[in-house]
């Protein structure tokens, strides 16, 4: 008996240990200059499809986001906060798009700059922002924090 539980015990040990290697190869796939979704389309991360940078000048906070060809950001899906409070940010007009999931939408194409003025204190500010690929992958929302100086 005891013989068999050693048996089961080391042979799950190695179902695990091949499982988590699984994992791990995967989430470096992930992690990779693209990925594929069902072997067809390949697609980049999100830091890659939307590289965003911030960078304090003074009394504001200057947003960037290089948006790669053939990806878009949703205008209505940029949140920007700090504190308990919505910082007040004004947005280009984005161009008008048909949406497979959200319909008629405002989207950003190539290069988007923003000036945010901050208010008082220290605390980080909070950024949320989605995009998708025009070859129909959608991103999650995507949240950064920009500690201040």
């Amino acid at each position: 008996m005891k013989t068999m539980m050693r048996s089961i015990k080391h042979g799950l040990v190695i179902v695990l240990s091949s499982w988590l290697f699984a994992v791990g190869a995967v989430a470096s796939e992930f992690r990779s200059t693209s990925f594929s979704v069902n072997g067809a389309q390949t697609y980049l991360p999100v830091d890659q499809a939307f590289q965003f940078t911030a960078l304090q000048d003074n009394e504001q906070l200057l947003l960037r986001w290089q948006i790669a060809p053939g990806y878009y950001l949703y205008r209505d899906r940029i949140k920007i906060g700090q504190a308990d409070l919505v910082l007040p940010v004004a947005l280009p007009a984005g161009i008008e798009k048909l949406d497979e999931t959200f319909g008629l939408v405002q989207v950003f194409y190539g290069l988007l700059e923003l000036a945010v003025p901050l208010s008082d204190g220290l605390e980080p500010v909070k950024i949320e922002y989605q995009g998708c690929a025009e070859a129909g992958l959608c991103y999650p929302p995507r949240w950064q924090s920009v500690p201040l100086r």
